[in-house]
């Protein structure tokens, strides 16, 4: 049996100062250093975690502490970046 894992990595918080016109920019450098990892939207990840049938993915949230204890997805790990 394959077993699939997915892993949504959360990083935006007030530690990220990207303006909303630089995402574009982010996106594009991310897809050509990892373009065989596919990417989905919110839409998509809302309605995967519905689905009980599915194995389902492991949310990592890289926000500092403070910003993790105020809000995070259901389910999502806490995994700060060091330094």
């Amino acid at each position: 049996m394959n077993r699939v894992v997915c892993i949504v990595l959360l990083v935006v918080g007030s530690g990220c100062h990207l303006k909303a016109d630089d995402w574009p920019t982010v996106k594009t450098g991310i897809r050509l250093r990892y373009p065989d990892v596919e990417d989905l939207t919110t839409a998509e990840l809302s309605a995967w975690h519905a689905r009980s049938d599915k194995v389902q993915p492991i949310l990592l949230d890289a926000r500092a502490a403070a910003e993790f204890a105020v809000s995070h997805l259901a389910g999502a790990v806490h995994a700060p970046t060091l330094g």
